[in-house]
This record gives structure tokens, C-alpha cells and sequence, in this order.
């Protein structure tokens, strides 16, 4: 009688044997991607939360520095070294991207130096920023010298020689005595320029603008014809003279409003000229915003 092998057994425990493994390994797998998710998830609530608490600490110190009843309101609850402010009810426009509870306070760390701190959480993750301005130490350059009061946006680029403003340029300018900055045709420009005495803009055909220009006594202006959509608002003190195509004009206040002489300056560059009223602060200010 012959004999049969009968290998059913042997099948059936290797199939056991490779469902438990790819059981095993399907967990493994699940259990990294979940693991991973959070992880990811978490970051991504950390970095949301560090950027929220920056953003307040840079609101507060916009406010301080430049002297709005909000700012000027902590200002005056911050009178000996150790005083504190603390900010309450703290809301973001739905738009804004700002999320979490945030909480944050200003202290009077020592006569000249106050800290803004900011903590905000979302979910588990808190991120807490501390910056610092100290009186006096605002970066002003020249700029102050016809322009009383005026402070420079920490992140300004200094330009010394040429620099051409194009549709994608953002940053405000602060124009040396030796640079020329050419607005370009393709410009659609908001930020804000600031000239030294011998600055030179030049403002190419199409250019178009709605920023600001502080422009000190001896910049120098050339252009060809402006665009309609070109209405930035040219600031000077009163008795500048400024070029304007090779000309020199003298611009006084006459009343509540300005006196161009000689006449002869193209109309709508001249609309756009206003005599700047500011004055200083009766203080030093506060200057830039260090981050810690």
C-alpha cells in the first residue's frame, strides 16, 4: 500500500505564520504613520504659535514706538522699573491667520529698556517671545534731520548706490547721498522711500506708485511723463529745494498750503508735494525691537 504525504497541515500553519507577520508589520506601519501625523500636527501647532506670539510683541511695539493712544496708554502705567502691563483681551481679525489663547504683558525692565512678552498655545503647543526696546537707540540716520520725530522700520535697506525698484519689490528704501534709485515701468510700488541730500530718483514712463517719499532738501527727481496711477505722497520741510528735471525749486508753506518758486514745476508732480508737520515726541523714543 503506498503512503500519501499530507502537506494541508503544513499549509495551513504557514499561512498563520505570514498573516501574523504582515499583521505585524501593518501595525508597525500604522503605528509610525499616526505617530508621525502627530508629530507633524504638533510642529506645525508650535510654529503657528511662535509666529502668532511674534506678531503680538511686533503690534505692541509698533504701538509704543510710535506713540499711538494704545501705545502711549502702557506708556504711562509703566512709571518705576519692575511695573508691568498686563494685556488682556487680545483678538485677531478672522483673516489674520492668528490662532490659540495668547496672553501678553509689557514690564519696565529698567528706565531706559521695557520687554514685551508674548505666549500664545494652540492644542499642547506653547511658544513664548520676549523682545526689547531701549530708549534713544532708534536708527534714524540723517533722515531726522528734516524729518523731526521720524523713525526708520528696523528692516529698511540702506541703498548707496544704484537700485532699481521692480513690480516685486517690497522693502522700504532709505537712499544714501550717493544712490540713485530708478522706479522702474513695471513698478507698483507701496512702500515707503526715504532720500539724503543728493539722492537721486528717477521715475520711468508707466511707473506706478502709491507710497510715501520723505524726501530731504537736495534730492534730485527726474522723470519723463507720470502715470495716472503714479500718486505717491512726496513729504519735505518747509524751505526745501529739491530738483525736479534739472530745475531747483524752493517749497514753502503758505498758509495750509505750499509755495513752489520759481514757478514752472510739471502740475502733477507738484500735486503731489506736501510740507511735513511733524515735530519730536518731547522725549528720545523708543528704539528697535530686539528679539531675545
Amino acid at each position: 500500500m503506498s503512503m500519501k504525504r499530507n502537506d494541508k497541515g503544513a499549509v495551513l500553519v504557514w499561512a498563520v505564520v505570514i498573516t501574523s507577520v504582515l499583521i505585524i508589520i501593518i501595525g508597525a506601519v500604522l503605528t509610525f504613520s499616526l505617530s508621525f501625523y502627530k508629530r507633524s500636527i504638533n510642529n506645525n501647532y508650535a510654529r503657528q504659535a511662535y509666529f502668532t506670539s511674534r506678531s503680538v510683541v511686533e503690534a505692541v511695539s509698533a504701538e509704543i514706538k510710535n506713540g499711538t493712544d494704545n501705545g502711549n496708554d502702557i506708556l504711562d502705567l509703566l512709571n518705576n522699573a519692575g511695573d508691568v502691563v498686563n494685556l488682556e483681551d487680545i483678538s485677531f481679525s478672522e483673516d489674520s491667520g492668528n490662532i490659540g489663547v495668547t496672553v501678553a504683558y509689557v514690564e519696565l525692565f529698567d528706565i531706559d529698556t521695557i520687554k514685551i512678552t508674548a505666549s500664545t498655545t494652540i492644542e499642547n503647543q506653547t511658544k513664548k517671545v520676549t523682545a526689547s526696546l531701549e530708549k534713544g537707540s532708534g536708527t534714524t540716520l540723517p533722515i531726522g534731520e528734516d524729518f523731526p520725530g521720524l523713525n526708520l522700520p528696523e528692516d529698511v535697506t540702506v541703498v548707496n548706490g544704484t537700485h532699481s525698484i521692480t513690480n516685486s519689490t517690497l522693502t522700504d528704501i532709505y537712499a544714501r547721498d550717493t544712490a540713485t534709485v530708478t522706479i522702474n515701468s513695471d513698478a507698483n510700488y507701496s512702500g515707503t522711500i526715504y532720500t539724503e541730500d543728493g539722492a537721486k530718483i528717477n521715475i520711468l514712463q508707466g511707473a506706478k506708485s502709491g507710497g510715501v517719499i520723505f524726501a530731504q532738501s537736495g534730492t534730485v527727481f527726474t522723470f519723463n511723463k507720470l502715470h495716472n496711477k503714479f500718486d505717491s505722497t512726496i513729504y519735505v520741510k518747509d524751505g526745501a529745494v529739491i530738483n525736479v528735471n534739472g530745475k531747483n525749486y524752493t517749497i514753502t508753506k503758505n498758509g495750509s498750503t505750499k509755495r513752489v518758486n520759481p514757478s514752472g514745476m510739471n502740475s502733477s508732480f507738484k500735486a503731489l508735494i506736501y510740507i511735513y508737520t511733524g515735530s519730536e515726541t518731547g522725549n528720545e523714543g523708543w528704539g528697535d525691537t530686539k528679539f531675545e
